[in-house]
């Protein structure tokens, strides 16, 4: 076993360099077909190679988040097939617009006879991309202020540097508290000095 999982994280590196090697840059994030990296075997390869390259990960709500390093896009559930429609978003049913970054995955295409002849889910990509262009989903967009971004928009949001700046405010808010505290003790003592004289 260890052997196996030895093996598959010098795979995934090795993917990872050809991938920086061919585009000249690193993804924007690190992803599988049916999130297989999220597997229990899989999954702590991907989170080191995600630490190791500094990228952010596609996960699901229920994916373990310990020592996640960046914002986290809330996947909408279901966004697929005969679901995949513009009110299936705008209708938010899962109260998923109550979360500040969502990530609506979709398979959007352009039918040609390469996808017909390697892929089984042809149609409904064509019915993706006319969703996803719908004028209807961008008024919606717009009335809703919302942004759209990429994965490389997120934000690091427990980095090292970020953990000692709140360390360091924690322990001023403490300091201030202290000498605040011992402000009025001196003041009461002043105030009993006075007194007696």
């Amino acid at each position: 076993c260890i052997d196996r999982a030895m093996e598959r994280n010098s795979m995934t590196r090795k993917e990872m360099e050809k991938f920086i090697d061919m585009m000249g840059k690193k993804p924007t994030h690190i992803d599988s077909h049916h999130h297989v990296h999220l597997r229990d075997n899989l999954y702590p390869i991907a989170k080191r190679l995600a630490k190791e390259y500094d990228l952010p990960m596609r996960l699901r709500p229920e994916t373990d988040k310990t020592d996640y390093d960046y914002e986290i896009a809330l996947m909408l559930p279901g966004f697929y097939d005969d679901t995949a429609t513009v009110e299936y978003v705008t209708e938010n049913t899962f109260g998923i617009w109550d979360h500040e970054i969502i990530e609506i995955m979709c398979h959007p295409a352009f039918i040609d006879q390469r996808l017909i002849d390697i892929s089984s889910y042809c149609k409904e990509r064509a019915n993706e991309m006319k969703v996803v262009r719908d004028k209807r989903l961008k008024q919606w967009i717009k009335e809703h202020d919302i942004e759209l971004i990429t994965f490389a928009d997120l934000k690091k949001v427990n980095n090292t540097e970020e953990k000692e700046d709140s360390f360091i405010d924690e322990l001023k808010e403490k300091i201030a508290d202290v000498i605040e505290d011992v402000k009025e003790e001196v003041d009461e003592v002043i105030e009993d000095i006075k007194e007696e004289i």
